[in-house]
């Protein structure tokens, strides 16, 4: 049997909730609100998801600290490459953020590609860990810390 579910209002228009965020300030709360989800997701089990969540989340972080510096992006591609050639490479960012960082990516990418990927809790809650220090870390570059 088929439930109809109410749609809330503010979700009804697709044009203004689903276009991506224009400010430092929504980017960095996107980031924050995906690290809350990732959360979520670790405590019900869902770890595949999670790590989805934290790749959203330190992509988002980076769009801010892109978006604050005023360099163009218009991919997930050309984010990533600004976030090489900008962040990491210019020092903003340590090798081990960038390891986080592509490591996210990576997981996420192979994931979309293959079956499911069993984490410990110990590896996804070092990634979580791990997300929320990267974001913290940009959150205090654009001063919205």
């Amino acid at each position: 049997m088929l439930v109809k579910m109410e749609i809330p209002n503010s979700m009804q228009s697709r044009s203004s909730t689903m276009q991506a965020p224009d400010s430092v300030p929504q980017r960095l709360y996107q980031a924050r609100s995906s690290l809350a989800q990732a959360a979520q997701m670790i405590e019900t089990g869902y770890e595949q998801t999670a790590v989805h969540r934290l790749y959203h989340a330190c992509f988002c972080a980076v769009m801010a600290w892109l978006t604050q510096h005023e360099i163009p992006f218009n991919s997930h591609q050309a984010v990533r490459k600004q976030f090489k050639k900008y962040l990491w490479k210019a020092g903003f960012l340590s090798s081990e953020d960038r390891d986080l960082f592509e490591g996210l990516y990576a997981h996420r990418h192979a994931s979309d590609q293959t079956a499911v990927r069993d984490y410990s809790l110990g590896e996804v809650h070092h990634f979580w860990k791990g997300s929320e220090d990267f974001i913290e870390k940009i959150a205090d570059q654009v001063n919205l810390g």
